[in-house]
């Protein structure tokens, strides 16, 4: 007769399974997190980027301006208004932002008196 002797099973235990399944998921979070993070940076680099432009073509339309006066232009993000004062131009857009906040861009051209 002969007798058995036991197995050795190899394996991973379920402790070793769910400790890896929880480093995964910390990993997998974090890098959601930080690209969730990285493009609403990028979006709102973006929005600001488009309101330079925006004021920027504003201005050199009001290059001519000397006398005062404002005006006000709205489009569906940016609202733009200018005014014309003491041979200076300003030109402010503003806009509400990807995070919710108010944001501002102003430029200043000041018209050489002849």
């Amino acid at each position: 007769m002969s007798i058995s002797q036991p197995l050795k099973q190899t394996g991973d235990t379920i402790v070793e399974v769910l400790i890896a399944v929880v480093v995964v998921s910390v990993v997998l979070v974090g890098a959601y997190t930080i690209s969730n993070a990285s493009l609403r940076q990028i979006r709102i680099s973006q929005e600001r980027g488009e309101a330079q432009k925006i004021a920027a073509g504003h201005l050199e339309r009001l290059y001519g301006c000397v006398s005062s006066g404002s005006s006000v232009v709205g489009s569906s993000i940016y609202s733009v208004s200018s005014s014309c004062t003491d041979n200076t131009v300003e030109v402010k857009v503003t806009w509400t932002a990807v995070n919710g906040l108010s944001e501002e861009v102003s430029m200043f051209y000041k018209v050489p008196t002849p």
